[in-house]
């Protein structure tokens, strides 16, 4: 079974897959990508920005990229909120 890695930048720090994961093809590797970004945006009751997962192959080459744009902020407590 193909190895992918998955390389995760999350606005703040980059993060390298050196361990990698067996997938039966690289649509299966690029599905898993896309599902694991809300639980990195979750993480962090503050993120903000873009998080991203590459996919590389044995290889090495980036053969999939995939990006979620976060945005969290305090709002002042004086705001009116729903009538």
């Amino acid at each position: 079974m193909p190895r992918f890695y998955f390389d995760i930048y999350d606005g703040n720090r980059d993060s390298r897959d050196e361990e990698g994961s067996e997938f039966p093809d690289l649509k299966t590797a690029c599905d898993e990508a896309v599902a694991v970004l809300p639980t990195i945006a979750g993480s962090s009751v503050w993120a903000s920005g873009e998080i991203v997962a590459t996919v590389r192959d044995a290889d090495g080459t980036a053969r999939f990229r995939a990006c979620l744009s976060v945005r969290s902020e305090m709002l002042d407590a004086a705001e009116p909120g729903p009538a």
